[in-house]
């Protein structure tokens, strides 16, 4: 199991404390593999242990306040999921997370959750407690594995000591390291990131494309930038240091809902038409469906139930920012 960079999730911590959605989804993110996968291992059964892992973060959130420190965060999920193990499971063994590694050597391929479903899992949980929904989904989170103590610090202090024995000779070859943090929005709904860099050596240059397109970069503090997202795509930043070494990033930013939802599918029970509908960044405002009147719908799955319409209807499907899916029902 990678090691939790505890002093990042320490600033997170507190932005979740305060009722940031953003915040509370790294740390869900950097969480719920682990936290999932001891539950399957107990139940083998992947619907309780959705179930479960629901509840956890549910409780997490309305008791994130108890939690004093970023490291006693994988403890404290795992009394909270001992808790909820022992209420809904016949037989059941104490495990802590940091026995995953061990574990998963017994399950291979299973008791894992794909990135989809976890993403459902965030929503409903930030719906339950009324939060406001975090912007970036869990696998663009898990793409930039900024919860993540990156590798690179810990190959670069190995170069530095080795560097100190040789006399400081190979400082040429030491590169910068870019991190890229999501950092709100303002008052018109832009979105804004920050970019830090590490480095020993003095910086020579700082860029950024999106989309090819350059993006003014505004130096917050030291080594610390802030610049606007006006559209999703594909972000580059390039760090040059003063020996010549560069260090290149590319991620994906998708701060933005730009997609409707998408009908997976339509089944018809007798007088009733059954719509499948996957939404996976913003949700599906079912209170403004229009066209026809659902006669109930599962925020879970997904699905919507409407009467088969006596005459061609068309049902108009919005998100929560606006985009709208359109369905021809016939009779």
């Amino acid at each position: 199991m990678d090691r939790l960079d505890y002093e990042y999730l320490a600033g997170i911590l507190d932005k979740a404390r305060a009722g940031d959605g953003n915040a509370f989804a790294e740390i869900y993110t950097a969480t719920y593999q682990a936290q999932y996968h001891m539950i399957f291992l107990d139940t083998r059964d992947a619907r309780l242990s959705l179930d479960i892992l629901l509840k956890i973060y549910i409780t997490a959130v309305q008791d994130i306040d108890t939690l004093q420190s970023s490291k006693q965060l994988l403890p404290w999920l795992d009394e909270i999921r001992w808790k909820l193990c022992e209420e809904h499971c016949d037989h059941y063994t104490r495990s802590s997370s940091g026995s995953l590694k061990q574990e998963s050597n017994r399950l291979s391929s299973e008791g894992w959750l794909d990135s989809f479903t976890a993403n459902q899992v965030l929503t409903h949980v930030m719906s339950v407690c009324g939060i406001e929904a975090n912007d970036v989904p869990v696998d663009v989170l898990e793409s930039w594995k900024n919860y993540l103590k990156p590798g690179i610090y810990q190959a670069r202090y190995a170069i530095c000591v080795f560097l100190v024995l040789l006399i400081f000779m190979p400082l040429f070859f030491i590169r910068p390291s870019v991190r890229i943090d999501w950092y709100g929005r303002d008052i018109s709904g832009n979105a804004e990131y920050t970019i830090h860099i590490g480095s020993i050596l003095p910086l020579r240059s700082i860029s950024a494309r999106l989309n090819g397109v350059d993006v003014p970069l505004d130096k917050m503090k030291f080594r610390t930038y802030s610049f606007m997202v006006p559209e999703n795509g594909e972000l580059m930043i390039s760090a040059e240091s003063f020996n010549g070494q560069v260090r290149t990033r590319s991620c994906e930013l998708m701060p933005y809902d730009t997609e409707p939802p998408v009908l997976i599918a339509e089944d018809r029970r007798g007088d009733k038409v059954y719509l499948t509908i996957r939404e996976t960044y913003s949700g599906i405002d079912y209170d403004k469906i229009s066209g026809l009147t659902p006669l109930n719908y599962d925020e879970e799955s997904g699905v919507v139930v409407v009467m088969a319409p006596e005459v061609e209807t068309e049902i108009v499907i919005p998100d929560r920012v606006g985009n709208e899916l359109r369905i021809s029902v016939l009779p």
